[in-house]
């Protein structure tokens, strides 16, 4: 029982980081980070390339195979695979582990200022506001007479 109680700072940390405390309980802790950014960082994608005739499997590059070939005696098209790194992944992970470092600074918005902004209302203004707020009151008026008189 007595490790189920937290430390002050712990407590501390918790509140002020309530997401991240649900995602370590839900499993996505720091390890489960790391393991995902491994596996981006090796991302790789198959490709394949057709070719006219028959290719001899051992005369090929590392990390490429034969996946099709033209029956004996036969012409037709090889197909070979290879692996090919997905870089815009890659990158992407590089971005995010820097990001979960903290190792950009973090983006400032000035809020400083006169938030106490009232609107100036020229003489002219203020006339030309009353008639509209006039002329919105008698349409209201008017379309509902018939409520207001009862007819």
């Amino acid at each position: 029982m007595e490790n189920d109680l937290k430390t002050r700072d712990e407590i501390i940390n918790d509140l002020q980081s309530p997401f991240k405390s649900a995602l370590n309980t839900g499993g996505i802790d720091d390890d489960f980070l790391i393991k995902q950014l491994k596996r981006e960082f090796e991302n790789e994608e198959p490709k394949t390339i057709k070719v006219r005739g028959h290719i001899d499997s051992r005369k090929l590059p590392k990390n490429y195979k034969v996946i099709a070939r033209p029956l004996k005696n036969e012409d037709g098209d090889t197909v070979i695979e290879h692996k090919v790194h997905q870089i815009g992944i890659s990158q992407k992970a590089r971005i995010d582990v820097h990001k979960l470092r903290g190792d950009y600074p973090a983006e400032k918005h000035d809020l400083r200022g006169n938030f106490n902004v009232s609107p100036e209302i020229t003489p002219e203004d203020r006339v030309m506001l009353t008639n509209v707020s006039n002329k919105v009151v008698d349409a209201i008026i008017n379309k509902h007479r018939r409520d207001i008189t009862g007819s």
